[in-house]
């Protein structure tokens, strides 16, 4: 269909009728304005509010409350990591110098300082 002299398809036409009931030249006006064919005032407008005024973000009146999450202490990391460590103990001059709760072991062996981590991985989906 033509309308102030542009192609306008008439399926989006009929579209924009049947879901906002209105007439068959506001719908071409509109699909122009939306097409960048035509230029609507009001929409213009509202643009140019919405690029003046930018993003708003307003802070509620609730304060949030921190929560505390439990640590899981995962026993079969520990016992891994036991069994590691005991094993180390048995090489000569390696010196144990410390362990992160039940992921970490750190020691020295000729000078040079090495950590040992555990990491446990979730089963693939």
């Amino acid at each position: 269909m033509k309308y102030n002299g542009f192609d306008v398809p008439d399926k989006e036409i009929d579209t924009i009728v049947d879901q906002l009931e209105c007439s068959i030249a506001e719908a071409c006006e509109m699909w122009l304005a939306d097409h960048d064919k035509m230029v609507n005032e009001e929409q213009e407008k509202a643009t140019k509010m919405a690029q003046k005024n930018g993003k708003h973000y307003e802070k509620g009146e609730k304060t949030r409350k921190k929560t505390q999450k439990e640590r899981k202490i995962d026993e079969n990391k520990r016992g891994l990591l036991e069994i590691m460590q005991k094993s180390l103990e048995l090489v000569p001059g390696l010196a144990i110098t410390g362990q992160k709760n039940e992921v970490e072991l750190h020691f020295n062996y000729e000078n040079a300082n090495y950590t040992v981590k555990l990491t446990k991985h979730r089963p693939k989906k």
